[in-house]
């Protein structure tokens, strides 16, 4: 887990080897650098409540469109 003293590796991490996540719920979807997914629109906040969105390196962006 990332702490204070470490900030700056961490950061450097993340700048050189990102691991960005995507939730589309407009298009009910969520992306990462292992592929794309599709969720059911009826069940998609219980889908996603099975996927990972916070990691050390990467930045989850939530989009609607």
């Amino acid at each position: 887990m990332p702490n204070q003293h470490s900030f700056e590796k961490y950061k450097q991490r993340m700048e050189e080897d990102p691991e960005p996540i995507e939730v589309n719920v407009g298009s009910y979807t969520y992306r990462t650098n292992y592929g794309l997914y599709q969720f059911k629109p009826t069940k998609w906040l219980e889908e996603l409540n099975h996927r990972n969105y916070l990691t050390h390196y990467g930045i989850t962006t939530f989009v609607n469109y």
